[in-house]
């Protein structure tokens, strides 16, 4: 048994011309199930996709939802059609190979949270990306923290001092 699920504008199933179910924006579910499928298989996969961090927790709340996020750099597209979300509780992954722009989105989350218009600037003056387009949203009661790839420290700090300044 496999699915895909994909988020769409709208969908329809149709089958030799006749239309059976349309949705407009939402979660499209295309399941595969073989003769050999029982119903613990079944029930095992509904439960798993229930799970995904694409629903909201059971407080009705999505603590960062990413909405179909486009970036640039220059003529470069880094990534197109970005969406997730993470719920409380989650362990997240960004697993990607160099250049491809993971430092990049990072830093677009962590400027979202405590930034709005064009043009952040992030902890110690460093820029921080903006979305082409698209949507990123937080939960109001979420912290964010964010260290640089590469991060400017004062020289004149210890250890210490620098981890709290």
């Amino acid at each position: 048994m496999r699915a895909v699920i994909q988020k769409v504008k709208r969908a329809r199933l149709t089958i030799n011309n006749q239309e059976y179910s349309k949705i407009d924006e939402g979660l499209m579910v295309l399941l595969g199930i073989e003769d050999s499928d029982t119903e613990d298989d079944i029930t095992w996969l509904a439960d798993k996709i229930r799970k995904l961090r694409i629903f909201e927790d059971e407080n009705s709340v999505m603590n960062l939802s990413v909405e179909d996020v486009k970036y640039r750099w220059g003529d470069v597209v880094l990534f197109n059609g970005v969406s997730f979300g993470i719920s409380e509780g989650d362990k997240v992954a960004l697993v990607a190979r160099n250049g491809a722009g993971k430092s990049t989105l990072l830093g677009m989350l962590a400027g979202s949270r405590s930034h709005s218009d064009i043009g952040m600037v992030g902890a110690n003056g460093a820029d921080v990306p903006v979305p082409d387009s698209g949507k990123i949203t937080w939960n109001e009661n979420i912290r964010v923290g964010w260290l640089q790839q590469e991060p400017q420290m004062n020289p004149e700090h210890t250890v210490l001092e620098e981890v709290f300044a």
